[in-house]
């Protein structure tokens, strides 16, 4: 009767060969797939049936998979990207002219129908010095900026609710990722 004898070192070498192999084909498949459906996947959220205010579409356009050591991260480098995922307590105002310029570019009381003064007083960006603008410009740029004021203080009553864009990416990608790896240790 024939003997096979394995040696536990080279049976050892064997299996741990096997797992790097079974690991770094994870690692791809994983990494693969994420940035193949990732961003776009995200995108297809911000634009749901929930969607958070678009105004420049800085949020939709700052998706990014990043490698790392065991896979990828996906991550979204706006400046405004933890209060669109997370949402905002109630609590403090934002701040007004962030709001204010997000006014002048929706246009938003752009038309002004009552009547005009000669000069009126507007808080300037620099500074918070007051400007004396003349006219029925003036008169628009207060009325702006007061209807940010409103809007900063309704913000800061009820807070802003979080849209979880990441986390429902990531529910949505598992799937997929789950499958590819399936098929790529199949090859292995």
């Amino acid at each position: 009767m024939p003997v096979f004898v394995v040696p536990a070192t080279s049976l050892a070498k064997s299996i741990l060969g096997d797992r790097a192999r079974m690991k770094h084909a994870m690692v791809e498949a994983i990494r693969t797939t994420v940035k193949l459906h990732g961003p776009r996947i995200a995108q297809a959220y911000v634009s749901s049936e929930t969607p958070p205010p678009v105004d420049r579409g800085t949020y939709r356009r700052s998706f990014k998979v990043q490698d790392i050591t065991d896979g990828v991260v996906i991550y979204n480098f706006a400046p405004h990207a933890g209060v669109i995922e997370r949402g905002r307590r109630p609590g403090r105002m934002p701040p007004i002219d962030v709001i204010q310029a997000w006014v002048r570019r929706k246009h938003i009381g752009a038309t002004f129908t009552g009547p005009v003064q000669r000069s009126v007083s507007v808080r300037s960006k620099l500074g918070g010095r007051k400007k004396s603008v003349g006219g029925r410009k003036g008169a628009i740029e207060a009325q702006q900026r007061n209807i940010a004021f409103r809007i900063a203080r309704k913000i800061g009553a009820r807070g802003l609710p979080a849209h979880h864009i990441l986390d429902r990416t990531v529910e949505t990608l598992t799937p997929i990722v789950e499958k590819k790896i399936a098929e790529e240790l199949g090859r292995v």
